[in-house]
């Protein structure tokens, strides 16, 4: 006898169908929003980056302005900004080294702690450390490199950071500068020179001025600027002779090694000018004084909503 074979109810297998083809579309569905969160969150990373280069920009402008001010916008939604306080201690010394007869001068002319901003990507973004702008370097020498450095980093996350840990060092040569009409000397119109090599040291300082909302934006306010100079004179007239005006520049935080750069001036033996010196009249033996210009703008850091 031949034992009778039945087939699957049209209904069950309906359900079975129905049943794996929805397994399939919820996993395909999981992938397809994880891979856009993934991607929105790398989208968000890649233009927080654009904004802190943009921001860096906006400082360097406002920086010279006291009273000036900027903002950037943060598309802010798996990530956002925050505020790194005291990552390192700067110490900034000049000095010249005295030449027989001279004195030696030593400035303190910075001193003070050194803070940066932060941007923290979404868990989803993954990224290699790389420098967007400027140089990790301990001094920028005649604006060969813009001051404030722009860092992505991976480290417990994936980050972007603005810091201004280094000074800029200008050598804006030498000024002969008329102090006036002094009846005592032997030129024909009498005119008093002051023969000066003028260099300037900057410091941008940012400051933490607070959260007020989600840190939408981020804004830039030069409150303070702040300029001292210091005028490093020679003793009476001096010719032919070589002197070295040295920076020290020192840093607690490990990031960065201490070092210095020493600039090699040479003192001329005279200064002749055409309106000084009459045609054929002799060659005056001039002092050379260093004025060291120190420029430290404070600039105030708020994310606003």
């Amino acid at each position: 006898m031949t034992p009778r074979r039945r087939a699957i109810s049209p209904v069950i297998s309906t359900m079975i169908i129905t049943a794996a083809t929805l397994i399939l579309v919820i996993g395909i569905l999981g992938y397809s929003n994880s891979l856009f969160n993934n991607e929105t969150q790398n989208a968000e990373f890649s233009q927080a980056q654009t904004t802190f280069l943009s921001l860096a920009d906006d400082i360097d402008s406002v920086a010279t302005r006291q009273g000036a001010s900027a903002y950037v916008l943060l598309n802010s939604r798996s990530g956002g900004p925050s505020w790194s306080p005291s990552i390192d201690n700067l110490v900034v010394t000049v000095n010249i080294n005295g030449t027989s007869g001279q004195p030696n001068w030593v400035y303190t002319v910075i001193s003070g702690n050194v803070n940066s901003l932060l941007y923290r990507a979404g868990s989803g973004v993954g990224t290699v450390n790389s420098t967007l702008r400027g140089n990790n370097t301990y001094s920028i020498l005649n604006n060969v490199y813009p001051m404030g450095l722009v860092n992505v980093t991976q480290h417990n996350g994936a980050y972007v950071s603005l810091d201004y840990d280094r000074i800029g060092i200008v050598d804006l040569g030498y000024l002969n500068v008329s102090t006036g009409v002094d009846p005592s000397l032997p030129h024909t119109n009498h005119t008093a020179w002051d023969y000066i090599h003028l260099i300037q040291i900057s410091f941008v300082n940012l400051t933490f001025g607070g959260v007020q909302g989600g840190g939408k934006y981020i804004s830039a306010t030069n409150t303070f600027l702040n300029v001292t100079y210091y005028r490093l004179n020679f003793t009476g007239s001096i010719s032919g002779i070589s002197y070295g005006l040295q920076v020290n520049i020192t840093h607690s935080s490990s990031a960065l090694l201490s070092g210095n750069y020493t600039y090699i001036q040479i003192c001329p033996p005279y200064a002749l000018d055409a309106d000084t010196y009459p045609p054929g009249g002799a060659a005056v033996n001039m002092s050379v004084a260093t004025v060291v210009e120190v420029i430290q703008p404070v600039i105030n850091v708020t994310f606003l909503g």
